[in-house]
């Protein structure tokens, strides 16, 4: 039997006064107030948070404040680099990004941005001139509810893997490029936890409209990233048999092997998110168990991959390693189920 221990971490203690017979006062630390620079009868609002704690702030009105980036492409020629800046000031909270340049910003600069507004979910381009783009987040994150989001990623990445091995028995190059597309919309709504998460860590108020107290925004955030990786996985395994099948297609024993492995995986990937919606223990612990007997089919599979020839053997292993991480990933998501609800019951 495991018995668990709460070890409370050092605060500033501050006992409840009751006055005039009906009111309750606690005092506030100095170094707060000035920090925030209150004085004398500035009003401060309260809110009672998912977990019943206390949240004081300046904030009265219950607005997000904005928070703006700002990103000076005046050298910038690397246009992965800038996306991969946007897509950072996104991911961190911002709530508006302005791109300026010293001079006149180039077609690659501002094509670039607009790629990254069709591909995020929020932001649009609300103030363009010739040197600076101002970018600003119009999604309310309390209108994308966080379980949603997780359960659209879910069902992407299942069909992307059986859309994988419909492929291929019909070597239909439009549905290997479709799997590739649909990578996107997992990365965009990943973003899209990964921002939402950000914000609940910077204001920790959202948690409670969210419905979702701290440590839950962190599970979900963890999950988040499972998935989108489980789904890279479904990518790789299109990638590998796209360079092979119109030269050398899979005969039928070989692809039934991969389909009763991927069947397996897929059904972990089940019982994973059954556990993550259910917050169930047991059934994490029965999904983390089941890895096993993926591991075994793949090394199986492999002694199998190793009779054909280099190119077909290579394709094979690869893919039959993409599915297993596809499992064992899977029983990731498991074991951050148990971590959490032990987390949140204690």
């Amino acid at each position: 039997m495991i018995r668990y221990i709460n070890i409370e971490i050092s605060m500033d203690i501050r006992k409840v006064q009751f006055t005039g017979g009906s009111s309750y006062i606690v005092t506030l630390p100095k170094e707060w107030i000035e920090s925030q620079n209150i004085k004398k009868n500035d009003p401060l609002g309260l809110k009672v948070l998912a977990d019943g704690s206390l949240s004081i702030s300046k904030d009265i009105k219950g607005e997000t404040r904005v928070r703006r980036a700002r990103i000076k492409a005046t050298k910038i020629t690397d246009m992965i680099y800038l996306f991969r800046l946007l897509v950072g000031a996104y991911i961190s909270g911002f709530t508006e990004i302005e791109i300026e340049s010293e001079n006149k910003i180039s077609p690659s600069i501002r094509q670039t941005i607009k790629s990254f507004v069709q591909i995020s979910i929020g932001p649009e381009i609300i103030e363009e001139s010739d040197s600076t783009i101002l970018l600003k987040d119009l999604l309310n994150p309390l209108e994308m509810p966080f379980a949603n989001t997780i359960k659209r990623m879910y069902v992407i990445t299942k069909l992307m893997f059986s859309d994988v091995f419909s492929f291929l028995v019909s070597n239909d190059t439009d549905l290997a490029l479709d799997i590739i597309n649909r990578d996107t919309e997992v990365d965009r709504l990943q973003w899209l936890v990964a921002r939402q998460a950000n914000m609940v860590f910077q204001d920790t108020t959202l948690a409670g409209k969210i419905g979702s107290d701290y440590q839950m925004v962190a599970h979900i955030y963890n999950v988040s990233r499972i998935i989108e990786r489980i789904a890279d996985h479904a990518v790789k395994i299109t990638e590998n048999f796209m360079k092979i099948v119109k030269v050398h297609p899979l005969d039928e024993s070989h692809i039934k092997e991969l389909v009763n492995a991927n069947d397996i995986a897929m059904k972990i990937f089940d019982s994973a998110m059954a556990a993550f919606f259910n917050n169930d223990l047991k059934g994490s612990h029965t999904t983390i168990e089941s890895v096993k007997k993926l591991e075994e089919i793949c090394k199986t599979l492999r002694s199998h991959a190793a009779e054909q020839e280099t190119d077909i053997a290579i394709a094979i292993r690869y893919s039959i390693e993409s599915i297993k991480r596809a499992g064992e990933y899977s029983a990731d998501i498991a074991e951050s189920v148990i971590n959490s609800v032990i987390g949140n019951e204690n």
